[in-house]
């Protein structure tokens, strides 16, 4: 999880000019901030501040109130310092602080952040989401990490959602349906379908039955000499799947080291819903080397229902 955060943040410290100079925005970048007391305020904690000095003022001050001068930088500095509170809120030292108390609001505010950019000066923000948005799906995939209570944050899914639609409109693209689906039933212990036509391929895991140790293993291998790439699992013990796909990961190549290009990524969705994990396959999984060509959804059950599946996959 900290080596997935370490890897968002690679490369911070590009302007959106495309320098790489570090070099904090001058008073002319922060406008007439004299006649605005909440550019005035921001510009009193954040001026002439490197990213490391900004770095460290998120993280020995109140969040809320850095989230709310953020909120009122004109462009120059907020294109500056926003970066820098992504690296903030996905850092591992967001769960060190204050016992990490403040991971959970420090991740609302900044998608917060992002939504009332979007909405209010979609300019001064549009030139920086390509770095932001792995940020934010990171956050939708980690909710429970954050320790983020749905029903007081509601659900960072629903925000990642409400993002992407925003610049889907903003920038006139069409509405986008995501890769079709096929479905697969699998009996808890029962024989396992060639897939192999199908790679590479993303897939869902949905476990409705208790399975054997051994059988989830010969699962695991499976879908990886199948070609799955991304495996979502789901369900009754779901979490006990990131292992077990990974080792089976290192067991295809006789545990020695992994091309970039057939490395699974595996992910468990423990407290989210089906509905939110089949959006986050159908928008949200890909692989970082390799287009994803096909999409397969896997319940394992005693019974499978493909219409409720694909119904709900359609639907997400």
């Amino acid at each position: 999880m900290a080596d997935a955060a370490r890897a968002m943040t690679k490369g911070v410290g590009a302007r959106v000019d495309g320098s790489n100079a570090a070099t904090p925005p001058d008073a002319a970048e922060w406008g007439d901030f004299a006649a605005d007391l909440d550019i005035a305020y921001a510009y009193r904690q954040f001026a002439d501040k490197t990213r490391e000095q900004a770095l460290a003022l998120f993280e020995q001050s109140d969040v809320l109130s850095r989230a709310e001068d953020l909120g009122a930088m004109p462009a120059g500095p907020f294109r500056f310092y926003m970066p820098v509170f992504r690296d903030f809120v996905v850092s591992p030292r967001i769960f060190e602080i204050n016992q990490g108390l403040y991971a959970s609001t420090a991740a609302d505010a900044f998608l917060n952040l992002i939504m009332r950019r979007l909405e209010d000066e979609p300019d001064a923000i549009a030139p920086l989401m390509p770095d932001l948005l792995p940020a934010v799906e990171y956050l939708a995939e980690n909710q429970a990490r954050y320790d983020a209570d749905v029903d007081v944050y509601g659900s960072f899914f629903d925000v990642l959602a409400a993002i992407r639609e925003t610049l889907r409109v903003r920038s006139g693209e069409p509405s986008v349906q995501g890769p079709p689906a096929q479905y697969r039933h699998l009996s808890p212990g029962g024989a396992l379908p060639d897939l192999s036509a199908l790679a590479p391929f993303r897939a869902v895991v949905m476990i409705d039955a208790k399975l054997t140790l051994t059988w989830q293993i010969e699962v695991s291998n499976w879908l990886v000499q199948s070609g799955c790439l991304h495996v979502m699992a789901w369900g009754k013990d779901s979490s006990l799947w990131d292992h077990s796909v990974a080792m089976a990961n290192l067991e295809h190549f006789d545990f020695g080291p992994i091309p970039k290009e057939a490395q699974v990524v595996t992910m468990s969705h423990e407290v989210e819903s089906l509905g939110e994990v089949l959006w986050f396959c159908k928008h949200c999984a890909n692989h970082p080397e390799v287009e994803l060509q096909h999409t397969v959804l896997i319940e394992i059950s005693d019974r499978g229902d493909e219409q409720m599946v694909l119904r709900a996959y359609s639907d997400a």
